[in-house]
Formats: C-alpha cells, structure tokens, sequence
C-alpha cells in the first residue's frame, strides 16, 4: 500500500500577541521545509479559531510561505466580543520553494491590544506525484479586483467531467472582499453547475470597519457527482450595488476516489441550537475503513447567530475523543459574523488521525441562546491518505535492478 505524501503540524495550546502591529508567526503553527519538495505542488489547509482583548479594533490573521504572506489569505475583522472566537480557514494549491516553511500568523490594528490564536491546524499534502493536474484535480483562483454588483457574480471556477460516476469529490472554495459602507451585507457562496446542481456555505455578513476589513469566507464539502460537465465556482455579490468588492477567490475539486476509503455527510436544513453544553449534533459520520493509517477529517457549517450578543460552540470528537485535543476544556464562544441580524457565517475545523478501525466521527454544538441561533449547511468529510491504487514513485535518475518473480520465473518486472 501507498499512502500519499502529506504532512500535519497542529497547536492547542492558546498564543498570544500583545502591543505589536505587525505580524508574527503563530508558535508551533508550521509545516517546515523539510516536509516539502521545491518544484512540487502541494494542497495547503489551514484552520484556527482567534480572538481579540477587544470589541473596537480588528485583529488580523494570513498564512505565509517563507515569511511572504499569500495574499489571498489575509482575514482583518472586528469582533463583536472581546474574547470572542472568530473562525479560519484556509486553502491553497502552492508550488514549493527550498527552504520555505509554511506558517500561519496573526497581528492586532492597534498597540497594545492582545490577539490570541489557538486550535490552529496545518496540512500539506503532495499532488503531482500520485495524482495528474486536471484530471484527478482542478484548481483555480481569480485576483481581479472588482465591485459587486446585486446579483451573485462569478469569481474562481474550474469546469471538469468525473472520468468515473459517483465518485466523491472534495470541493473548496474561499471568497476574500473589503467593504465601503458599513450598511450593506456582502455575501458569498459556492455554486455548482451541470450534472448535479446546487449551492452551499452561504456567507452574508455586514461591514464594520470599512476602512480596515477584508471579509473572508470559505467552506468544504465532499459530494458524489455523475460522469457528466460540471463547472464548480466561487460567487459573491453586495446587497447595494458597490459596496462590496472582490479582491480574490479560489476553488479546488479533488476526486476522492483516488484514495482508499471515503465518506462524508451534508445537511442544508437549519436547525435550532441547544443550550446544553454539546447537546447539538451539527454532524455524525461512521466512517468505515478498507485500510490502517491516516485520515484527514473536516467538518464546518453555516452559523446564524441572529444578535451580536449570540455565540455558538463547537467541537470535533473521532470516537467521542477532541481530535484536535483540548477543544472541550476550551470551549471556545464563536461568533463568526454578528455585525447586523441578518448576518451568517460558517465555522470550520480539521484534523488528521491515524486510524486502525472503523470510527464514528462527531461535530457537536452548543449555544448561549436557545432555539434562535441555528446551524445549517452542516458537512463532514473523511478520506485516507491510503492511494486506492498504489504505484512505484521513481524520481528522475533513479534505477532499479528486474525482478524475477519467484511464481514465474518467466516473468520479469522493470522498474
């Protein structure tokens, strides 16, 4: 067997940065160079929840390569609670460069002010090895800036046709957009199109401070798609036209049929809130293995919080143990988006365990209010790192003697 090249860096222990502007690296959040080949492509994930000794100034996060920040990445919000837990996630297709790790880093606007990031998870895992570029994989971003207009106007897309029905797909998207008023919703979703059609992970939140936020939005999903055109893209529009504008966006579709075991689960219906501490299961997956080793796990959703008063928590349990560790003794109040009634917004975590038998996988919830907070969009996906055909990797200059099989001596192997 032949598990894919991959590699995970978590931190649950709380960080912190005080009276600084400028961004540093989130201790113990990194995947160093040495886990990479230069010149190879690798899907990056990024999550974490972080929080503000404030409500009346934004704090910042972004992921960096070597120091150099992509820019897709950066997140500049307010929260509506001082010590609140606002949400990341991150993804991105990057080509490797020699001695540049991958980190996650934060920052405050403001001196003396403290951020606090914790629960933050890293993965990389290898794609032109084991897997071909537009046909196991698509992958797309946009970085024309432009003001939105009313109507849901299109952003990163990729358009592929599964050479094989009813595989699973893995499909990303993230949005990122600044405001120019503070009274207008900007809103984002994912949309697919062709032989199965629908759209998810609905973000609208209102501005707040138009002259410091970058708005960032992203959700995962994993959905079995026929052998038929398909066009997967990331949207977003501004309640009054131009307030908003996209800076950029990206999606990603990785066929899930390329590894060993899949699963995965997705319900759009909203439901109400217990306030009972994890009393609320948001999603609930049995996942059942062919194979030994690895998993990746990810699971998020749409929260509508309703006031800027409401929080939610949230925790992700293999076999009713916090995988990451600590998310129970933590728990964390979120409060991804509470700047207007209307607003929405989506949670997201993940982890990578290594498994050695069937596991059921939990997303449970709680929230300080009853019944009026709901949870929606709810989607959990675990696939093996375990390839479903294994193959010999043979690096470019490299030899390996025949071998003579021993139940046939006729037949001969080269490599």
């Amino acid at each position: 067997m032949t598990a894919i090249a991959n590699a995970f860096a978590e931190q649950t222990t709380n960080q912190t940065r005080t009276g600084a502007t400028t961004f540093a690296n989130v201790s113990g959040a990194v995947i160093a160079s040495g886990d990479f080949v230069a010149g190879q492509k690798y899907l990056i994930l990024v999550s974490c929840q972080s929080s503000l000794s404030v409500s009346s100034a934004n704090f910042r996060l972004r992921v960096a390569h070597g120091g150099t920040a992509f820019a897709d990445s950066e997140y500049s919000v307010q929260p509506n609670l001082a010590n609140t837990r606002m949400p990341y996630l991150y993804f991105t297709v990057w080509t490797a460069v020699a001695s540049e790790d991958i980190t996650l880093q934060h920052a405050t606007d403001v001196a003396g002010n403290t951020v606090s990031t914790d629960q933050a998870v890293l993965f990389a895992m290898r794609l032109d090895a084991d897997l071909t570029e537009n046909t196991d994989w698509f992958y797309n971003e946009n970085t024309t800036s432009n003001p939105l207009g009313v109507t849901f106007e299109d952003g990163a897309s990729v358009a592929f046709t599964p050479a094989v029905a009813s595989h699973l797909w893995l499909l990303l998207y993230r949005h990122q957009r600044t405001a120019s008023a503070a009274t207008s919703q900007g809103e984002s979703w994912a949309d697919l199109s062709g032989g199965t059609a629908a759209n998810w992970g609905l973000w609208s939140v209102e501005g707040e401070l138009t002259t410091s936020d970058i708005h960032f939005s992203s959700f995962a999903r994993a959905i079995s798609l026929p052998a038929s055109a398909h066009t997967f893209k990331a949207q977003g529009r501004s309640e009054t036209a131009d307030v908003f504008t996209h800076l950029r966006s990206a999606v990603f579709a990785l066929d899930l049929g390329k590894f060993k075991d899949a699963s995965q689960v997705f319900t759009a219906g909203a439901v109400g809130y217990s306030t009972t501490s994890w009393a609320s299961a948001v999603a609930t997956l049995a996942h059942t293995k062919t194979v030994n080793g690895n998993v990746l796990i990810i699971t998020g959703n749409i929260d509508d919080l309703a006031a800027n008063t409401t929080t939610a928590t949230h925790r992700l349990q293999v076999d009713n143990v916090d995988q990451p560790d600590t998310q129970t003794s933590d728990i964390y109040p979120t409060s991804p988006a509470n700047n207007d009634s209307t607003d929405q917004a989506g949670f997201a975590i993940f982890t990578r365990e290594n498994i050695t038998a069937n596991i059921t996988i939990d997303h449970d919830g709680h929230s300080n209010v009853a019944t009026t907070p709901t949870y929606s969009d709810r989607a959990l996906v675990c696939f093996s790192m375990e390839l479903a055909a294994a193959a010999v990797a043979v690096e470019e200059g490299e030899w390996f003697p025949p071998v003579i099989h021993p139940d046939n001596p006729e037949v001969v192997s080269v490599y």
